[in-house]
């Protein structure tokens, strides 16, 4: 799966990403909201946040990107991130994230489209 890790994860999660056999790369420092979005769009990347502003569907409706993944996780530190992270990429294949978002907690996931 193609990802897009916005700045706001914790950076040793784009190495796990890779060790799963997933294709990811991480935000520019600094870049803004719409320009994340944009860069996922037009890379078909998946979008993988912290940032609740991407929850927000009149803001940035689902429908028009490859798919967002909001880590809602507290603390957001990568032995409290990866286990849900990794439990639900094996559980959601990327066909079925297409124009979705889906807010991953401690606990399992929420799917809103």
């Amino acid at each position: 799966m193609r990802i897009l890790v916005d700045e706001n994860v914790d950076v040793k999660i784009i190495g796990l990403l890779k060790k799963l056999g997933h294709d990811a790369v991480r935000t520019p420092p600094g870049t803004k909201n719409g320009s994340v979005i944009r860069m996922a769009v037009q890379e078909r990347r998946v979008l993988l946040t912290r940032d609740s502003d991407f929850t927000d569907a009149n803001r940035y409706p689902p429908s028009r990107c490859p798919g967002i993944i909001h880590l809602d996780i507290h603390p957001p530190h990568f032995n409290k991130i990866a286990p849900p992270l990794k439990s639900f990429l094996a559980s959601v294949a990327e066909e079925q994230m297409i124009g979705k978002l889906f807010v991953v907690g401690a606990d399992g996931y929420d799917q809103f489209t």
